[in-house]
């Protein structure tokens, strides 16, 4: 992408008063501090000749190329939408459009590189800023072919502009497809864990369950022993009472058999 310098010539000032010489004279300072990339000072001179005449163009548009170099776009924008109200003819005023769009692209493009983390801190959104910067891009360099419709520079970047918002929009789908996908399997994951989880809860539910029926039956088993325990203690009485009974039958007898002797 081309940037436009308005070299200011001579023959360009039609005034010959002292603020026109003023004006000329800064404004060309401001050029030759701009060819040898001294953009500040450049900026300083062209600001100094737009207070000497306001009402030309040429120091806001140049004072524009000097802030696009330097980056900052948003004084670019600005003294470029100044250059074009001081526009006296249809091209004049498509090369400030086709630098507007050119700032609105630079714009995009750094919106790009900024790293998502430090996106994240400033709470900004590089995705839709990228896609405002293109969009602004394109109307600009359709506004700028409307007045100077012969201008393949122009055309250039209106396709360029196009493509990449095109292709930032088919990723940005993508990741939102992606999104969707992983939102999706997050659900079918915690879908799953829960029903494990349940299953768990079942199997040990059904542990409790069988470890309770074997203390019950356990339980149960030594009532029964004890029961039969106790019943053969008694028998064991019984028994040890009757041979107690017989032992002492057997003793009356005895004596009987003695006394009967004498």
């Amino acid at each position: 992408m081309r940037q436009l310098l308005y070299i200011l010539a001579f023959v360009t000032v039609y005034s010959a008063g002292v603020s026109a010489q003023s004006y000329r004279t800064l404004v060309n300072e401001g050029n030759d501090y701009y060819e040898k990339e001294d953009y500040g000072m450049a900026t300083e001179r062209y600001k100094r000749g737009t207070r000497e005449d306001p009402e030309r163009i040429e120091g806001y548009f140049n004072m524009g190329n000097a802030a696009y170099r330097q980056k900052d776009v948003q004084a670019a924008i600005d003294a470029y939408k100044q250059a074009a109200t001081k526009g006296k003819s249809k091209k004049e005023i498509a090369q400030t459009l086709y630098n507007v769009g050119n700032s609105f692209m630079q714009a995009a493009e750094a919106a790009g590189n900024v790293p998502p983390q430090q996106a994240a801190q400033a709470g900004a959104n590089p995705g839709q800023m990228q896609k405002e910067g293109y969009q602004k891009a394109i109307d600009a360099f359709k506004e700028s072919l409307k007045l100077n419709p012969e201008d393949t520079d122009t055309r250039y970047n209106l396709v360029y502009a196009m493509e990449k918002l095109k292709e930032l929009q088919n990723q940005q789908n993508q990741n939102q497809n992606k999104d969707q996908q992983k939102k999706q399997d997050q659900k079918q994951d915690k879908k799953e864990d829960k029903n494990e989880q349940n299953k768990d809860q079942q199997q040990d539910q059904q542990k409790q369950e069988q470890q309770k029926q074997q203390q019950q039956q356990q339980q149960k088993q030594q009532q029964q022993m004890t029961k039969q325990q106790a019943q053969q203690i008694l028998k064991a009485l019984e028994r040890d009472e009757k041979e107690v009974q017989k032992k002492v039958r057997e003793q009356k007898a005895n004596r009987v058999r003695v006394e009967k002797d004498w």
